[in-house]
């Protein structure tokens, strides 16, 4: 038996409405002229995604000479698919915050949830499937 999104989605008790942020991340994914400086203009009104953009552009995994230090280079540099990632991972953690730690290791289920979105995109990638940000969607939920 096969588990949909929607599946998950009727089996919460409680769903969270996704931040303004995102949502207008994913508008300018679908829309044909978007540009860095359209997502870089959005980014720029969350701080806490924008220090996360910079922190992460910035971090030694990269490796860049020097330090980046615009949104609109972080994104030129990251990608609008790792931005939007990185956007709707930031959504699931602050949608989680209140739960107690009791209940759910906030550090654990990020990790799990990304590396499964992750895993369920590279998937649809190799076998070509077109819907690859349903299937993420999916493996995040």
């Amino acid at each position: 038996m096969t588990c949909t999104a929607a599946d998950l989605a009727k089996k919460a008790q409680t769903l969270v409405s996704m931040p303004d942020t995102y949502l207008r991340i994913q508008q300018l994914m679908d829309s044909p002229t978007s540009t860095i400086k359209d997502f870089a203009n959005v980014v720029q009104l969350d701080p806490a995604i924008s220090a996360r953009l910079l922190r992460i552009v910035n971090s030694a995994f990269f490796g860049f000479p020097s330090s980046i230090e615009t949104t609109d280079r972080a994104m030129n540099l990251l990608g609008i698919v790792q931005l939007h990632d990185l956007v709707l991972a930031s959504s699931a953690i602050q949608a989680c915050s209140k739960l107690p730690i009791k209940i759910l290791n906030k550090m654990d289920f990020w990790r799990d949830s990304i590396h499964c979105a992750v895993l369920c995109r590279m998937i649809a990638q190799q076998a070509n499937i077109l819907e690859i940000e349903r299937l993420f969607v999916t493996g995040l939920l």
